[in-house]
């Protein structure tokens, strides 16, 4: 198991990272060699409020919709009342206009948390 931490740091100024423990798995065999990724130990979801879903490639919005699915199938069982509402709401798919999502457990994308936070850091150069 190792941390995945992609970061950005204005020195002197502020400094903001997403941080997931991740473990290293086996994604399949092929004539080229063994392919292996990284799987999410820290089921955690991203904050909303952070991302500026209009810059998300639709490969980023799929990520992190099947990411958010995945927090709720394996942490939704361990809650229940208001805790489970509370984590139902926080992984809601996210749309958003000229993106074409698939169904949740579809499939898809494999891009790396660390391409949310490029959404992320726009606000912060923005503001």
């Amino acid at each position: 198991m190792v941390s995945a931490e992609p970061g950005y740091y204005v020195p002197g100024n502020f400094g903001i990272r997403l941080e997931t423990d991740v473990v290293c798995v086996r994604l399949g065999n092929s004539s080229d060699g063994t392919f292996l990724g990284l799987d999410p130990v820290t089921l955690l979801p991203f904050e909303r409020s952070l991302i500026i879903v209009e810059m998300l490639s639709s490969e980023q919005l799929n990520w992190l919709n099947e990411y958010h699915a995945k927090v709720r199938q394996l942490v939704g069982p361990k809650l229940s009342g208001d805790d489970l509402t509370f984590l139902n709401q926080l992984t809601e798919p996210i749309k958003a206009a000229g993106h074409n999502c698939p169904p949740e457990g579809s499939g898809g994308a494999t891009t790396k948390p660390a391409l949310l936070l490029l959404a992320l850091l726009a606000t912060l150069a923005l503001s």
